[in-house]
């Protein structure tokens, strides 16, 4: 069962607003990403919805403890509803999952009330199961700021790191630190995810093996290819392997070059029912081709986008490196070199590169802050073509006409 959040509602927040906001609206192809964007004058609390909803996903009542409101209530696709509600005159927050429910400190952060820790282990255990498979990541400039912070120490580690292996084995690194960028990271760990279970992050499944297998069990085949068709397809396989190696898309190429000199060969038997049990084989290789050929569409992808904003730089894909940046002058230079507003766009970009096939949710706030008026014109664009294949929820709250204009019938408006 798919796992999202479809409505989340919030009473008297600062005393003053009344919000709900229903992510499931014209939602009709569930192959493609869906749009919301909330706007609102400042004040009207478009940040703080955010945070309460990541705040209850984590099972984390921060949000609720720093802002005055009455009620907040999440809905998920499974019919599950989360609700915390401030009592005001016993300072508590009333949480409540299900049937479950439970008291905290309205306050007091990490304090669990006397005997409500039972109550309290009740709803975490029951939860947190479903809670955990609801995909959900907010990003706002001071996160990828964090972010580039914790980048920037782990460089540095990794400098000192290899600076002591040199300093002790009389100047030559014997062992070669292979740690990768944190955003490269993520790259690294979509593309070797992604060729184990393709379906995780791609809702175009593509034409199925199975029933080809079963038709040509049930003798249903109409018409049987010969060596040359075999020759022909096996080579369009190849074809591809120079651009599918440089993400680490490859296959067996010496069984595919052996299975091309076989049916090559005039001193083979090429009976019917040899041909029809090597095309069984290569149609299992061209099932799994088709799943490289998402993957590979979605990088590209991906790196034609980035390089449509930056200047004076490049950035590809390398499965060995993860990312890989160079300058125009062919200088390679570290995620640090980049400026604020271009490591904030490239964590975006990333984000929705590794996004989920169904339940997962981006969101951004003020998504606005640090671009160029150029960029924010075409940032949710790029997003949306950057998760190609996927089909996540994106969530901007924003200010900018630049970044909402083209979108007017995805608007939420808080506070009218």
């Amino acid at each position: 069962m798919i796992h999202e959040i479809e409505n989340f509602k919030v009473t008297k927040l600062f005393d003053s607003y009344d919000h709900c906001i229903d992510f499931t609206a014209d939602q009709t192809d569930l192959s493609e990403a869906r749009i919301v964007i909330i706007v609102g004058n400042n004040g009207v609390g478009k940040t703080t919805t955010l945070n309460m909803i990541e705040g209850m996903l984590r099972l984390n009542f921060d949000p609720f403890r720093d802002v005055p409101f009455e009620k907040a209530e999440l809905l998920l696709s499974t019919g599950d509803t989360l609700t915390v509600e401030l009592n005001q005159n016993t300072n508590l927050l009333h949480v409540k999952f299900g049937e479950l429910y439970c008291y905290l400190h309205a306050s007091k952060n990490g304090e669990i009330p006397k005997d409500e820790y039972d109550n309290v282990e009740s709803v975490r255990r029951e939860a947190k199961p479903i809670l955990s498979r609801v995909g959900f990541e907010k990003l706002d400039i001071h996160r990828s700021i964090a972010l580039r912070d914790k980048e920037e120490r782990y460089i540095e580690e990794r400098y000192i790191e290899e600076r002591y292996i040199r300093d002790n084995s009389n100047g030559k690194l014997l062992n070669k630190n292979n740690k990768t960028s944190l955003l490269s990271g993520k790259v690294k760990k979509f593309v070797r995810e992604a060729q184990v279970d393709y379906k995780k992050y791609f809702a175009s499944e593509g034409p199925s093996l199975f029933p080809k297998i079963l038709k040509r069990l049930q003798g249903k085949v109409e018409t049987p290819a010969n060596t040359s068709e075999l020759i022909d397809r096996l080579n369009v396989i190849k074809n591809t392997e120079l651009e599918m190696s440089r993400f680490g898309l490859t296959l067996n190429m010496s069984d595919i070059n052996q299975l091309t000199e076989l049916l090559e060969s005039e001193d083979v038997n090429h009976s019917q029912a040899v041909i029809a049990a090597l095309e069984a084989y290569v149609e299992t290789l061209e099932s799994k081709h088709e799943e490289r050929c998402l993957i590979s569409a979605r990088l590209t992808n991906f790196e034609r986008l980035i390089s449509s904003f930056l200047k004076g730089k490049s950035i590809l894909i390398n499965y060995e490196n993860g990312l890989r940046i160079t300058t125009d002058n062919d200088k390679e230079i570290n995620e640090l070199s980049l400026s604020s507003g271009e490591y904030h766009l490239l964590y975006m970009l990333v984000t929705a590169l590794v996004s989920t096939r169904t339940g997962y949710a981006i969101a951004i706030d003020e998504p606005e802050l640090s671009l160029h008026v150029s960029w924010q014109r075409k940032l949710v664009n790029a997003l949306i073509e950057c998760s190609s294949g996927a089909s996540p929820l994106f969530i901007f709250a924003t200010h900018s006409p630049a970044i909402a204009s083209d979108y007017q019938d995805k608007w939420i408006s808080l506070g009218d």
